[in-house]
């Protein structure tokens, strides 16, 4: 392998080239882009300049990193140099009356979720998480970023305390993560029956969950008790969460009869003594059917049924579609002027697509309407190389475009055939199609955003290649170095602005490093020097 040449890092907005603040060109391949540029899925943009994670295996010690730049011009090489984590740790703190002390009643858990400060809008996928047996002691090893910090204490009468930090490389910081144990606003009483049910519960008595969410951020103000209906049951929120909603959910068995509801405090977080569910009526079991637009069964189709019914509750099932299509539910009656939906989704095979009925369930529903799937549109495409040859063999992927309005909900895979050609049934909706030659090949990925709304043909041009090699290595304490064997590198483009975190990078390539900490990234390859 050659040998490798560091590679500047430049900072979030000063990269060597600058962040392009315009709008994208539009284009559909190279040819319709400008010198030293690639069409890529959002427009024509630089084919030299991209931002890279590197994603150690969770054994090895090291922790994701972020790196803002990296250059691949002609002649580079990329290395990937790993600097230390940076440490958030602390220790839970409890204050009553005049008193703050550690946090020593019982175990507690601290979760941290986060999102990358070097690369903007890249979230982190998974949570950095620490569960304390004993002490209030925490550490947590985690990448440059910026952290929403949740420790939830065993004891249940203590609501979960948050903090957000940002930290870089290296940094070790000490959040504040205080509980008011004497400011703590209390929400408590009894769960209640309408009058026409006669306000006796059965025996045994259902159990129900509660807990307290914020009104504006629905984020949980409290921990989750479940209690019998008949008793007396207490919550506890941070003063200063106001409005709440309280939300009281039926568990096991008592979810087959009885509604969920939310009630919302006045300003000041105070809420009645009683919490009535109201008079919402007794079980029915209707019958529905699930039939394609040509009448025939859909069978195997998941239904999912949610309405508003009597009190204010809202009531909710699932059943499966037998071979006929036909499938039997017990709903609770519907609330005056009220409906439920229902929605059909069909097998992923299937060639149909998710449909939604409404109707109104009364004490004396027998039948509920057919629900009729169209079926799905058909996307072709063909996958053609930097010389317009097709491309066989090649691994195609779709799956709902998250940035638009409509994200289908389509998602699989498919290869290409002798001619380069695919055909897919999807549902209707804006997809992001990510054609992904093998590494065999030796080519770039290339991907395309698409709008289905009928049947619907695709044509995606694979770009030149230009190979780089890499290394991912790590500093040692005394000066040398050591490589990170089998470490995901995964190479982004910013978008236009992309220091607005609401515009998410787009994924260019994946590669894994070897043994030696080795590494080939095939990146798409503009006309141009």
């Amino acid at each position: 392998m050659n040998r490798l040449l560091p590679i500047a890092l430049a900072a979030v907005c000063g990269c060597a080239n600058g962040p392009m603040k315009t709008s994208l060109r539009s284009c559909s391949s190279d040819s319709d882009c400008g010198p030293s540029q690639i069409c890529f899925e959002d427009g024509c943009a630089s084919a030299l300049d991209f931002a890279a994670r590197v994603t150690p295996l969770s054994v090895s010690g090291h922790v994701t990193q972020d790196f803002s730049y990296v250059g691949v011009g002609r002649g580079n090489s990329v290395d990937l140099s790993l600097l230390p984590p940076a440490i958030i740790e602390g220790a839970l703190q409890i204050k009553q009356g005049q008193t703050t002390s550690s946090y020593a009643a019982g175990p507690f858990a601290v979760e941290m979720r986060g999102v990358s400060t070097i690369i903007p809008g890249l979230a982190f996928d998974h949570p950095f998480s620490q569960y304390v047996k004993s002490g209030p002691n925490y550490s947590l090893a985690l990448p440059a970023g910026t952290w929403t910090i949740t420790a939830t204490a065993d004891d249940l009468d203590l609501p979960p305390i948050r903090a957000q930090r940002s930290v870089t490389s290296g940094e070790v910081l000490d959040p504040s993560l205080l509980i008011p144990g004497d400011n703590l606003l209390p929400v408590e009483g009894a769960l209640a029956l309408g009058a026409a049910t006669g306000g006796q519960w059965p025996i045994p008595a259902p159990s129900f969950r509660a807990q307290l969410f914020d009104f504006a951020t629905r984020a949980a103000a409290s921990q989750a008790k479940v209690f019998a209906a008949t008793d007396h049951f207490q919550l506890k929120a941070l003063s200063g969460t106001n409005p709440l909603v309280l939300r009281v959910t039926p568990m096991g068995d008592a979810a087959l009869s009885f509604p969920s509801k939310e009630f919302l405090s006045d300003s000041g977080g105070l809420f009645p003594d009683q919490f009535e569910l109201g008079d919402f009526g007794t079980p029915v079991a209707v019958a529905g059917t699930v039939r394609d637009s040509a009448g025939n069964p859909v069978a195997d189709a998941e239904l999912e049924l949610r309405g508003t019914v009597g009190g204010g509750g809202t009531f909710s099932s699932t059943a499966r579609a037998n071979s006929l299509g036909e499938y039997l539910v017990q709903l609770l009656p519907s609330a005056s002027g009220a409906s439920y939906s229902i929605t059909a989704h069909p097998p992923q095979q299937s060639q149909f697509a998710s449909a939604t009925a409404r109707a109104t369930v009364t004490a004396t529903s027998a039948v509920l309407p057919t629900v009729v799937c169209p079926p799905k549109y058909e996307l072709r495409g063909k996958v053609l190389g930097a010389s317009q040859q097709p491309l066989a063999g090649v691994l195609v992927q779709y799956e709902g475009n998250g940035a638009a309005a409509d994200p289908g909900v389509s998602k699989g895979d498919v290869q290409t055939d002798g001619k380069g050609e695919f055909a897919v049934r999807v549902e209707p909706g804006s997809y992001r199609v990510a054609v992904k030659p093998g590494a065999d090949l030796r080519l770039p990925w290339s991907a395309r955003r698409i709008s289905v709304k009928g049947n619907t043909d695709l044509q995606i041009s694979v770009s030149k290649a230009r190979e780089v090699l890499g290394m991912v290595r790590v500093a040692n304490a005394d000066g040398t170095s050591a490589a990170v064997a089998h470490a995901i590198v995964a190479i982004y483009r910013l978008q236009p602005g992309y220091s607005d975190p609401s515009q998410p990078p787009l994924l260019i390539y994946e590669a894994l490093s070897d043994s030696l900490g080795q590494f080939k990234l095939i990146l798409p390859d503009s006309s141009s020097p």
